[in-house]
């Protein structure tokens, strides 16, 4: 797993996952690219809530993820959060070919 912090325009980024603060001020601003998707599933963010992007960003999905605040620390609670989410193990499932019950096998190995 490759994690970058980098400061750019979002509509610049190219990740496969781009983890953003529910309810955050970015995230209101661009729910208007996202038709109110990005509000609403920032709602059901307990913790964390996927939304999958089409054309709205170079970004295959975005993360909210709820937090209690904005510090340092909340942020990188918030980080752990959408990791363990993400790949909530790290099992043999695929190099075995056995199907993981916590993963389904789909966790990077």
């Amino acid at each position: 797993m490759n994690v970058e912090v980098t400061a750019a325009e979002l509509t610049e980024v190219e990740a496969d996952t781009l983890a953003l603060v529910a309810g955050s001020l970015l995230v209101r601003k661009l729910d208007a690219l996202f038709e109110g998707r990005l509000s609403r599933s920032a709602t059901d963010a307990d913790p964390i809530a996927v939304v999958q992007v089409g054309r709205e960003l170079r970004a295959r999905r975005i993360v909210l993820v709820a937090t209690d605040g904005v510090d340092p620390e909340d942020v990188r609670t918030a980080t752990a959060r959408v990791v363990r989410a993400r790949w909530p193990t790290m099992c043999r499932a695929p190099t075995t070919g056995a199907v993981c019950p916590r993963c389904a096998g789909v966790c990077p190995g």
